[in-house]
Parts: structure tokens; sequence; C-alpha cells
């Protein structure tokens, strides 16, 4: 006998998310409200579940309950658009590549 668990979607949420560029340290750290603490290869972020490693390339996400988490950009790019702030509609993608110019 197989067990299937129940099907379930998303609601529609907006989060913050700021990406690490390997350039904007600072920035990422005043993102991260205290959260998080520079490293060598990136950052740790303290999260719900523990610490957790962001890396070059990672998108920082501010939680429905202000916590901090990174997540990597292909994951990032599939389940999140950009929203709010923005003049014109822009993909993840090219708001990332416009960070990682400036």
């Amino acid at each position: 006998m197989t067990v299937e668990g129940y099907w379930f979607k998303t609601r529609p949420v907006k989060i913050q998310a700021f990406p690490y560029t390997g350039h904007n340290t600072e920035e990422v750290l005043e993102f991260c409200e205290g959260h998080a603490i520079s490293s060598p290869r990136g950052f740790i972020i303290k999260t719900l579940e523990g610490e957790m490693r962001a890396s070059k390339g990672d998108w920082i996400i501010k939680g429905l309950r202000g916590e901090f988490y990174p997540c990597k950009v292909d994951v990032f790019e599939k389940k999140y658009e950009a929203v709010a702030g923005l003049e014109t509609p822009m993909s993840v993608r090219e708001v990332g590549d416009a960070l990682w110019i400036s």
C-alpha cells in the first residue's frame, strides 16, 4: 500500500529579498538586520532552523515571520517574480543583473 500526501499550493505573498553579488557585503549585512555574519566564503545566516551558508549568487530572503534564509538563484528564479517598487516589471534575472553591474 502506498500512502500519498495531500496536495497544496502556496498562497500568493510578497517577500523581500536581496542578492549577494560578492561585492555588496555591507548591504547584505544591513538587509539581514543582525542575522548574518560575514565569512571568507560568503555569509552565515541565522535561520529559524539554525545557521545556513549564503554564497555569491544566492538571494537572501526575509520571510513572513521576519526570519532570513539564503536561496540558490535557480530556485529563486523559479519561485519568485519581481513586484512593487519597480517602475517597469522586471524579471528576477534582470533585477539580479542590474545589481551585479552596480
